[in-house]
């Protein structure tokens, strides 16, 4: 904390901004969601104020898996779709595709399986457009992964 004291009292605000959703990581990963949360919050506010839509966006994403954790679906289906929005105002399609990406997960783990079809589509396209490959969650799957979940995939959607 100390760190993004000095950033903020020396005016690097995109940097306080940056180290503080690092910060936000290091309590998600350490289980400590409420000071995730709060680190989030404070970097989302900064790239708000810089007008730096992509910094915010990525924040988005960040609160929306991490809420996505603590078991909050629709805040999580809410920031995810936030995220994408942003991205689509500045032309990022790479991160409307993460948050596409992301949505289509949070989706099926719902139920939602139309909207996660419809979220797939888009992201899938998305992504042959830049000649990459599909992560699923953020990773890139091996070929058994692929066809093990285009087969849950298919028969969840025809239902």
């Amino acid at each position: 904390m100390e760190a993004c004291e000095i950033l903020s009292r020396t005016g690097q605000h995109a940097r306080h901004a940056k180290a503080l959703e690092h910060l936000g990581e290091i309590h998600a990963e350490e289980g400590t969601y409420v000071e995730a949360e709060e680190s989030y919050h404070h970097a989302q506010s900064i790239f708000l104020s810089l007008e730096d839509v992509p910094g915010e966006a990525r924040v988005l994403i960040r609160l929306g898996v991490l809420r996505n954790r603590q078991g909050r679906r629709g805040e999580a289906e809410k920031c995810l779709a936030q995220a994408r929005v942003a991205y689509a105002m500045v032309a990022d399609e790479d991160g409307e595709a993460t948050a596409l990406d992301k949505l289509m997960w949070l989706y099926a783990m719902q139920g939602k399986f139309a909207d996660a079809k419809a979220a797939c589509m888009e992201a899938c396209k998305m992504y042959a457009q830049r000649g990459l490959p599909m992560t699923f969650g953020g990773v890139v799957p091996g070929i058994a992964v692929c066809k093990a979940f285009a087969v849950l995939t298919v028969v969840a959607f025809d239902q």
